[in-house]
């Protein structure tokens, strides 16, 4: 009995613990370092997604339509971002009808085919948009989307608007957002059954809702858990998230063909440690690129021969007009060759 209250007082004082740390510093723990581990409600869950993201029940979080803010880090601010009402990241409406003369293309994706940390001229899509006089290219790309989110996002406001292509921005990163149900926020999850991708975590609660969750939450299991696999004790299964997100992959190719749009992969390199951007991984683009005869974009070579000739091409975490005019011109060659 003794032994029972003692380690219920430790296990009470260690929660207390936590939750003064995670008030006084939830993201930047001296006991983790910068552990900004996205997946910890408690590190990161505030009550908002920030100045231009609001909740959405079937998709976790979207963009806050008719937003126009400037973000940064420090004392620096990086140019507007503008998100017109329906959405999608523009400065100018996005009509339901389509415009005579003009074909469509919708884009879905994470904050880099979003655009973040650059104007809304700078956006590859932009780009590519003034540059072909016949095409209207739409950016549904949301910050912090996994690629389930992005297809979802496909599904809910790209596809409806009858598009002649669909752009699918894959970040290697983003497949592990796939096997999470919160990443910044709660979100749904696709997980992988007998009869294929089976969604999860619908409809999301709302911020009220995820608030009052997260009070109940022992803070201390979250702290663990982001030591754990900051420290390697926890390793992802890659093999499963590479199977998941080969699913997803499929799913948007057929999907998007049997809505009578073209879909164009478009592999969205980041940066290694060893600043080569040709060694991240391409598994499971490759495999879906190669077994659906699917158009597919890999950017990593343009990338690395840019980045040898001294350009520079991130801005803190995310591309620059640089790398982006990169992403514009593969980008324009696929549109120019599809047939009229």
């Amino acid at each position: 009995m003794y032994v029972a209250l003692l380690v219920t007082l430790w296990a009470a004082l260690l929660e207390l613990f936590v939750r003064v740390l995670l008030v006084v510093s939830p993201w930047h723990l001296p006991v983790l370092g910068d552990a900004r581990d996205p997946r910890v409600p408690s590190m990161v869950w505030n009550g908002t997604l920030g100045p231009y993201r609001s909740w959405s029940p079937t998709l976790g979080w979207e963009n806050e339509p008719g937003a126009h803010v400037r973000l940064g880090e420090g004392n620096v601010r990086w140019p507007a971002e503008t998100i017109e009402p329906s959405g999608a990241r523009r400065t100018q409406p996005v009509s339901l009808d389509r415009i005579r003369g003009l074909r469509r293309a919708v884009a879905v994706g994470d904050s880099f085919l979003f655009g973040m940390e650059v104007g809304d001229d700078d956006v590859f899509t932009a780009m590519a948009e003034r540059d072909l006089p016949d095409w209207e290219i739409l950016n549904y790309g949301v910050p912090g989307y996994g690629q389930d989110q992005a297809l979802l996002q496909l599904r809910q406001r790209g596809l409806p608007l009858h598009p002649d292509v669909v752009i699918f921005g894959h970040v290697y990163a983003d497949m592990e957002r796939n096997d999470h149900d919160f990443m910044y926020a709660r979100k749904p999850r696709f997980l992988l059954g007998d009869h294929g991708l089976e969604l999860t975590g619908v409809p999301v609660p709302d911020f009220e809702a995820m608030a009052a969750a997260d009070r109940r939450r022992i803070k201390t299991f979250d702290v663990l858990g982001a030591l754990a696999r900051q420290t390697g004790w926890v390793k992802p299964d890659w093999r499963a998230s590479n199977a998941l997100s080969e699913a997803i992959l499929r799913a948007v190719v057929t999907e998007s063909r049997a809505a009578g749009a073209v879909p164009i992969l478009v592999f969205m390199p980041t940066p290694t440690p060893g600043g080569h951007y040709a060694d991240v991984p391409t598994a499971p683009f490759d495999v879906v690129c190669q077994s659906l005869d699917v158009i597919c974009l890999d950017l990593r070579p343009a990338f690395d021969e840019a980045a040898a000739r001294g350009e520079s091409l991130i801005v803190v975490q995310h591309w620059s007009a640089a790398g982006h005019r990169i992403a514009a011109t593969a980008l324009e060659q696929a549109l120019g060759a599809l047939p009229k």
